[in-house]
């Protein structure tokens, strides 16, 4: 029997694992914040004592502005890893004794892509993994998101922009979840199958109607997503 304590449980590991990340990140933001409102107070204070910036509110929007970024880049932070990594704590602490066995064996083969699992859909969330039964996956669709790359050739720097595919899913309660899988490629043919076979009343597939509706009432779109 596998004991769920934050020691030995896969689920535990992987949400460890995951924080390293974070923590990286966060103390990231907190440096760049740092370097902008010097920055800003610099540019205040140069503009003062040169006598360009005469008017005092010309310079309080130059420390206004350096806080902006800071503060968007934290907001951007908890809306897709922190609060996404809340959530998945909270469904695994919900869960029974029997589902956490099965979802810390079965993540033992989870390698960074989406898996399926007997009762569960596992996919790349917040620098981790997140998880949702097949019976309360009530939308699924692939998205092209935005990406900036960067590498090496021949010793020179370059950047690279284009779309990758994303994951979304919404859950019964109308719930987002979202998961990069621009690693792998995204939702194969045969993924999609299996979707089909293992949570046969979800919505499989975008249109603009079918986010109109579930937009407007998420409850009709559970009735008639699919046939939109």
């Amino acid at each position: 029997m596998i004991q769920d304590t934050k020691k030995n449980s896969e689920f535990h590991r992987r949400q460890r694992k995951g924080s390293i990340f974070y923590i990286f990140a966060i103390s990231l933001g907190v440096l760049v914040s740092i370097i902008c409102l010097f920055i800003g107070l610099g540019v205040a204070g140069f503009l003062a004592f040169e006598g360009i910036g005469a008017i005092p509110i010309e310079n309080y929007l130059y420390v206004l502005g350096s806080a902006v970024l800071p503060v968007a880049y934290f907001a951007i932070m908890w809306v897709y890893i922190g609060k996404p990594r809340k959530r998945v704590r909270e469904r695994y602490k919900e869960a029974s004794e029997a589902q956490r066995r099965e979802i810390n064996e079965e993540l033992k083969g989870y390698s960074g892509q989406h898996l399926f699992g007997v009762n569960t859909l596992y996919f790349k969330s917040g620098f981790s993994v997140d998880f949702l039964k097949y019976s309360d996956i009530a939308w699924i669709y692939q998205v092209n998101v935005s990406q900036l790359s960067a590498g090496f050739v021949n010793d020179v720097v370059f950047y690279s922009s284009g779309s990758a595919p994303g994951l979304i899913v919404y859950d019964c309660n109308g719930r987002k979840y979202r998961s990069p899988e621009s690693a792998y490629g995204g939702l194969t043919n045969d993924d999609v199958e299996k979707i089909k076979e293992k949570a046969p009343n979800a919505v499989i597939g975008y249109s603009k109607a079918r986010m109109k509706l579930a937009k407007k009432d998420f409850d009709s779109f559970l009735v008639s997503g699919k046939n939109i």
